[in-house]
């Protein structure tokens, strides 16, 4: 399963590779098997994908949140644990919950008009969810309380790899670029960038996969530096304050992330 991160020069049509010494540090690691554990110590919670549930469990209760009528869960989305959001792709449907996953809102896109195919979300400011739609090959920011699309007239160029966001900004990757957005929707800047999975925030920078390989980006200057690490095969990770997380075939891989 999938489960599945200033002014800038929008002149720029290559990133640079520095040498900066970047290596990861290992710090434990734990088999799984049908237990994959999403987020750790997350707002005094731990977040776990159990088949095709989300449980989170807290020193106090355990909840748990399956929704079978909408199939497989394809994203999850943590960024504000008192709104998690979760993409069902094959039903064109997010699902927003509270802490104790009880449900706030179940949005089907299937009825929208005009008809909206989601192909990538992430959370936004307030009530919002950014999106993007394969359809106008458009990013859209929906308002869920409102039930109401902001269209961003900004053409995506290529295959829409990775879409996160926070409650300023929205970075879009796709295999030839990556967008960066504020909270309006206005294009901040447009890199040239390809062979890269996916993505996760680390402080100010933003960490890529591609072919197993991790590079940090710096937004400062728009340099990218790989990491050193015994090579993993990557299926997931994620980044909390200073530690990364790597789900490989059978263990979670537990990293401190030290820059020399």
């Amino acid at each position: 399963m999938r489960i599945i991160l200033l002014l800038y020069f929008l002149s720029i049509h290559c990133i640079l590779y520095a040498q900066e010494n970047i290596s990861l540090l290992l710090k434990s690691k734990t088999e799984y098997k049908d237990s994959i554990q999403i987020a750790k110590s997350y707002s005094n919670s731990n977040f776990y994908l159990i088949k095709n549930s989300i449980v989170n469990k807290t020193p106090e209760s355990t909840y748990t949140y399956n929704n079978i009528d909408l199939g497989e869960l394809y994203k999850i989305d943590l960024f504000n644990p008192l709104q998690i959001k979760l993409f069902y792709k094959d039903q064109n449907s997010i699902v927003i919950l509270d802490n104790k996953l009880s449900e706030i809102k179940k949005i089907n896109f299937n009825y929208s008009n005009p008809l909206i195919n989601v192909v990538a979300f992430s959370s936004a400011n307030e009530n919002n969810i950014w999106i993007y739609d394969e359809i106008s090959m458009r990013l859209k920011k929906y308002n869920y309380i409102k039930g109401s699309f902001e269209n961003i007239d900004i053409p995506i160029e290529g295959e829409v790899k990775s879409l996160k966001g926070n409650y300023n900004y929205c970075w879009l990757l796709t295999n030839n670029h990556l967008y960066k957005f504020n909270y309006t929707g206005s294009l901040i800047y447009k890199i040239q960038i390809s062979e890269m999975d996916s993505f996760n925030f680390y402080k100010n920078n933003l960490i890529f996969v591609s072919n197993n390989n991790l590079f940090l980006f710096d937004e400062s200057d728009g340099r990218i530096e790989k990491i050193n690490y015994e090579k993993l095969l990557i299926k997931d990770f994620f980044v909390i304050g200073e530690t990364l997380y790597i789900y490989d075939k059978d263990f979670l891989n537990q990293f401190e992330i030290k820059i020399n």
